[in-house]
């Protein structure tokens, strides 16, 4: 017949075999020189991070992620009339809310993008796509406009004279007249042309026209980025590509500097809004605003930078050191990833620990001790925006602290309702005290009699305690084990001891 354990007991049991096994095993990470590895990335995953900016994953080396810098890319302000993107399911939306796609004819590439992973694809002839304008769109019925930018990225196939960009007609009603009002980005002689008719139409209600033709021709198949921007200060119109300027005039009284300027307003018979009719090529990154805009995204990466930070890896001890780090980056040319690194006993301490940056990609004579390490990595697109450098892995060796030796020659002394332990001390100059553990079964020091305490007793540093409070002709069984300045209290056990108090 079986008779099960009582759960305490099973408990205890447990605790003995562990207990037993860590007073004749050394881990594996504590054996002195035995290197241990670490890291971020590649086999060790990603699971310490702790922050990422202007960073995106990307496919690494061997199946595994890697890091990069993040594309600019648009996102919708209170101040965005027209954004379009390609939402999760694979349509075209306008992010900023204020209009509706009508009708497509165009595709959606991926293989094309000029800026992030889709952009949209335009034939020839086509009638591209049709929007809708809502309340409070530029384009909706009797709406004034203030300042305003329109600017978008172009790769064309064929700039074919009359083939649009963007286009929008109205009417405006002056006193029973009717004037037609339109607004065009288009080619003509391979030319990009803005024109706005009758736009410009406060404060006299006169018909007015003003076209801002490019200076140079646009080059089939070059990638550009072309902004128009109205400053309604001046009466500024300013044609950009690639953030220069391009060509200017002047929506003033007598079309230059210093006159009058006329303001756009859209009358009550509002239409709809075009895209890429009759165009052929690749159009992304579209976006009109609604003010002065004069920082435009021209470089696929920011010229600033990208940062990755890890939480703190933990070495297991204070003392460990340090021995290497090896980082794995991708860098094209003019790119670069600086790695920095500090190494501390305390978390508590983090924030005051000093940043040291690492001086080549493969660096082998470090000799920091600590228990943590943190990481940080700023990343640099190179000199013309367009290449990323990309981190695949970071590996970290260092050799783990050894918990202090057991303290030797540990021996009792029976008293009355009292056990005098002496031992010798631990080697090392780090021990700073001992603990004693104490017990009624070998191995299972779960002792409570003691005036001093239930077991474990921590005591200074000292080679002889005495024991009171304990029961006369009850067997206890001792083992010592030494505390270092690191207070983890993970030493070996000493030699069991066992001692009968008696009168």
């Amino acid at each position: 017949m079986y008779t099960l354990m009582p759960g305490k007991e099973i408990r205890r049991l447990a605790t003995y075999l562990i207990l037993l096994m860590s007073a004749v095993t050394l881990p594996l990470s504590a054996i002195p020189g035995l290197e241990s590895h670490t890291g971020l990335g590649g086999e060790f995953g990603w699971s310490q991070l702790r922050q990422t900016d202007n960073l995106t994953v990307t496919e690494g080396r061997r199946g595994h992620q890697s890091f990069k810098l993040a594309e600019q890319s648009y996102e919708a302000g209170p101040e965005t009339d027209l954004l379009p993107v390609i939402d999760s399911g694979g349509n075209v939306v306008d992010s900023a809310g204020r209009y509706q796609i009508r009708s497509m004819d165009a595709d959606i590439t991926t293989d094309q993008a000029l800026r992030g992973d889709a952009a949209l694809r335009f034939r020839a002839g086509g009638n591209g796509i049709t929007l809708v304008s809502g309340p409070g769109a530029l384009f909706h019925t009797g709406r004034v406009w203030d300042a305003f930018s329109i600017e978008f990225l172009m790769q064309p196939v064929r700039p074919n004279d009359g083939s649009e960009i963007l286009a929008w007609n109205g009417t405006l009603v002056i006193d029973g007249e009717v004037l037609t009002q339109s607004v065009r980005v288009f080619f003509e002689r391979r030319r990009l042309v803005w024109e706005f008719e009758n736009l410009f139409i406060l404060p006299d209600l006169e018909p007015f026209t003003v076209r801002v033709e490019g200076a140079q021709a646009v080059t089939p198949g070059r990638v550009a980025h072309h902004q128009l921007r109205f400053d309604p200060q001046t009466g500024a119109l300013t044609y950009l590509v690639d953030g220069s300027p391009d060509a200017i005039t002047y929506a003033t009284e007598d079309r230059s500097s210093g006159s009058t300027v006329r303001i756009p307003a859209a009358g009550s018979g509002s239409g709809n809004v075009y895209l890429g009719r009759g165009f052929s090529g690749i159009l992304d990154s579209l976006r009109v605003e609604e003010r002065y805009v004069t920082d435009p995204a021209l470089t696929r990466y920011d010229i600033g930078s990208g940062v990755l930070l890890t939480e703190p890896f933990d070495l297991g001890r204070e003392g460990s050191q340090l021995v290497g780090i090896e980082v794995e980056r991708r860098l094209p040319h003019g790119a670069d990833i600086a790695v920095s690194y500090r190494v501390f006993d305390s978390l508590a301490s983090l924030n005051g620990s000093s940043w040291r940056t690492l001086e080549s990609s493969d660096q082998t004579s470090l000799r920091d001790e600590g228990r943590y390490i943190q990481l940080r990595a700023e990343f640099f697109a190179d000199g013309p925006g367009e290449e990323s450098p990309v981190l695949d892995r970071v590996h970290i060796r260092y050799l783990p602290s050894r918990p202090p030796a057991p303290p030797s020659a540990v021996r009792g002394e029976a008293g009355d309702g009292s056990v005098t332990l002496r031992w010798d001390h631990a080697p090392g100059d780090s021990v700073v005290g001992y603990d004693i553990f104490y017990g009624n079964r070998p191995g299972q020091y779960f002792g409570e009699d003691a005036d001093q305490g239930r077991s474990p007793i921590s005591v200074d540093y000292l080679t002889e305690f005495e024991l009171t409070g304990l029961s006369n002709g009850r067997m206890y069984f001792f083992t010592i084990v030494a505390r270092d300045r690191t207070d983890t209290r993970d030493g070996m056990f000493s030699r069991e001891v066992e001692v009968r108090p008696n009168p």
